[in-house]
């Protein structure tokens, strides 16, 4: 089955802090917004913008086989960061 073509989920920016039920927070660590296609055993990275990202094709496939799953669509921030989990620009 090929999977369908979404479109990131883009964050609200909100000036005060809030805590209501069924919400969850993730924290913005100056990445960029991009989703992973996990299908028949491969990976793909794609910006919001459509840009298909192969240079980050070897971290994509990693998590595919960390998840271990036949097929998903994960949408997130895409960040670098070192072995002490310090962010480090990515382009």
């Amino acid at each position: 089955m090929t999977l369908p073509r979404v479109q990131p989920i883009i964050p609200t920016w909100r000036k005060e802090p809030f805590d209501t039920p069924g919400w969850t927070f993730d924290v913005k660590y100056d990445g960029f917004r991009g989703l992973a296609y996990l299908e028949q055993g491969r990976c793909r990275l794609i910006s919001r913008n459509g840009n298909i990202l192969p240079r980050l094709g070897a971290v994509c496939e990693q998590v595919a086989a960390e998840i271990g799953v036949d097929e998903a669509i994960l949408d997130g921030e895409v960040i670098g960061a070192d072995a002490t989990s310090h962010t480090r620009r990515m382009g």
